[in-house]
C-alpha cells in the first residue's frame, strides 16, 4: 500500500502535467513529496487531503483497487470484517484504518477505538479525543459479554486520553481517566494484565509530577506488595524509579536507594541498559544527599569503567563527580574533573550545575567578574525549578561580590523557603 499510494500520486500528477513544486505547500516540501512518490514514506491525512484537492480527486481514490502482495483488498467490500481493523492496527496501517472505517458500513463495535488510536499514533490528538470518547460512550452501552471482551481496549482508550491531557498539563483530568481505567480493569478481573501495570505506573508518575509524593508512595508501594510475580519487568522498573523519586523528594534517602537499585536491576534485566545507566544518576544523588561521598565516588569510578563506550553517560557521571568533589570541598580533584567534562555535550540541567559550581569556585578564587557571569547564567533556571538552597548560596556570593543588600535579603528569603519546602540541591545545607 505504501508504494501504491505514492505510485498513484506520481502517475496522476504526471497525467495532469503538474510539477512537484506546484503540488507542494507549507505542509509538504519537495523532499517529502519525493519520498512519498518513491514509496519511502506515507503521507499524513492532512498531506493526502491537500494532494487530493490539488489533483481534483477524492482521497478514497488512493485506497481503491487491489493492493500489492502482502496486503488485503478493501475497496470492493461494503461491509468490513470486524477483524480487519484489528489486523490493520497491529500492522500499524493507521491511514488505511481511518479511510476504511470512515467510508464503509463497518460492523466492528471497536471501530471508534481503532480510529481514535490511529489518530493518536499519528499525533492528531483532537481527532483522537473525539473518537476515543465516542468509543467509551458506546462501551457503556455494550452487553456484559461485549464489555468484558472489549475491556482492554477501553482501558487503552482511557490511557491514551490520559496521555493527551498530560501533554496539556491537565493533571486532574488525566488522573480521572486513569482511575476510570482502573475501575474497568477491576470490574473485568484484569489485574494481572500488562495494561494494569501501565495504569498504576502512570498514576504514580502523575502524582510525582504534581509533587504529591505521599500519594505516589502509598499507591505504588501497595501495588508492589500486592503482586505475587515479576511479570512486565520493564514496567516494574519504572514503578521503582517513581518510588525512588518520591522518597528522594521527601528526603527518605535510604528508601530511595532501595528502589533505585531495584529499578536498575529490572532495567538491566529487560535489556534497557541506557535507562539503567541514567538511573545511576539518581543513585549517586541519593548517596550524595546522604553525605556518603566516598561511596558515591567509588560507584562513579565503577560506572565510568562499565559504560566507557557511552560518552553521553560518561559525561553525566563526570558532572556527578564534579558535584561530589565540590560538596567535599576537594577543589584539586574538582579542577581535574572539570577538564574532563565535554561541556557542549551537556544537557541543560547539567550545564546549569556546571555554571553553579564554576561560579562558586571563581568566587572562592576572588575572580569576581567571572564568578558573577557564571552565577548569573544559572539563577533563572534555579528559580524556575525551585532549587532554593542553591539560590541562597548564589545570592550570598553575589552580595559579597557587589555589596548589594538586596542579594543578602534574597539569600535569607530562599534559605527560609528551602526549610519549608526542601528540594535536592547541589549544595549541602
Amino acid at each position: 500500500m505504501v508504494n501504491s499510494i505514492g505510485y498513484k500520486i506520481k502517475e496522476l500528477r504526471k497525467e495532469k502535467k503538474i510539477c512537484q513544486e506546484d503540488l507542494c505547500c507549507s505542509i509538504l516540501s519537495r523532499t517529502i513529496l519525493s519520498k512519498i512518490e518513491n514509496g519511502k514514506m506515507l503521507p499524513s491525512i492532512i498531506q493526502l487531503e491537500h494532494i487530493s484537492n490539488v489533483l481534483n480527486v477524492s482521497i478514497v481514490y488512493f485506497f481503491q483497487d487491489s493492493v500489492e502482495k502482502g496486503y488485503l483488498t478493501y475497496s470492493n467490500s461494503s461491509i468490513i470484517n470486524p477483524s480487519t481493523l484489528e489486523t490493520l492496527y497491529k500492522e500499524k496501517k493507521y491511514i488505511e484504518i481511518i479511510k476504511i472505517a470512515d467510508s464503509s458500513n463497518n460492523s466492528d463495535i471497536n471501530k471508534n477505538f481503532y480510529i481514535g488510536m490511529s489518530y493518536f499514533n499519528m499525533q492528531l490528538y483532537n481527532d483522537s479525543v473525539k473518537n476515543l470518547k465516542e468509543y467509551i460512550k458506546a462501551y457503556a452501552k455494550f452487553s456484559h459479554t461485549e464489555r468484558h471482551n472489549c475491556a482492554e481496549n477501553c482501558t487503552f482508550a482511557f490511557n491514551s486520553l490520559f496521555y493527551i491531557m498530560m501533554k496539556n498539563s491537565n493533571y486532574n483530568k488525566a488522573l480521572s481517566y486513569l482511575y476510570r481505567a482502573q475501575q474497568v480493569i477491576i470490574e473485568n478481573k484484569l489485574i494481572h494484565s500488562r495494561i494494569y501495570y501501565i495504569i498504576v505506573n502512570n498514576i504514580g508518575v502523575t502524582y510525582c509530577l504534581m509533587k504529591e509524593y505521599k500519594k505516589a508512595i502509598d499507591i505504588l508501594e501497595k501495588f508492589i506488595n500486592d503482586i505475587d510475580d515479576l511479570a512486565y519487568i520493564s514496567i516494574l522498573a519504572t514503578i521503582h524509579l517513581s518510588l525512588n523519586i518520591a522518597y528522594y523528594k521527601t528526603n527518605n534517602f535510604e528508601k530511595a536507594i532501595h528502589h533505585i537499585k531495584l529499578a536498575i536491576t529490572f532495567f538491566d534485566y529487560s535489556g534497557e541498559h541506557f535507562d539503567a545507566g541514567e538511573c545511576y544518576l539518581n543513585y549517586i544523588n541519593c548517596l550524595r544527599l546522604s553525605s556518603k561521598f566516598e561511596e558515591a565516588l567509588y560507584l562513579i569510578s565503577n560506572l565510568k569503567a562499565k559504560y566507557y563506550c557511552d560518552k553521553s553517560l560518561i559525561n553525566l557521571f563526570l558532572i556527578q563527580q564534579m558535584i561530589v568533589f565540590f560538596n567535599m570541598e576537594d577543589y584539586i580533584d574538582l579542577s581535574r574533573t572539570l577538564q574532563e567534562i565535554r561541556f557542549t555535550k551537556l544537557r541543560k540541567k547539567s550545564k546549569m550545575d556546571y555554571y553553579l559550581v564554576v561560579g562558586h569556585m571563581k568566587f572562592l578564587e576572588k575572580d569576581f567578574n567571572c564568578a558573577f557571569d557564571y552565577l548569573s547564567r544559572c539563577k533563572t533556571y534555579l528559580l524556575d525549578n525551585k532549587y532554593y538552597l542553591d539560590l541562597s548560596v548564589i545570592c550570598n556570593d553575589l552580595y559579597k561580590i557587589n555589596n548589594d543588600i538586596s542579594y543578602l535579603n534574597k539569600s535569607s528569603y530562599y534559605r527560609d523557603l528551602y526549610r519549608t519546602c526542601p528540594f535536592p540541591n547541589i549544595f549541602i545545607g
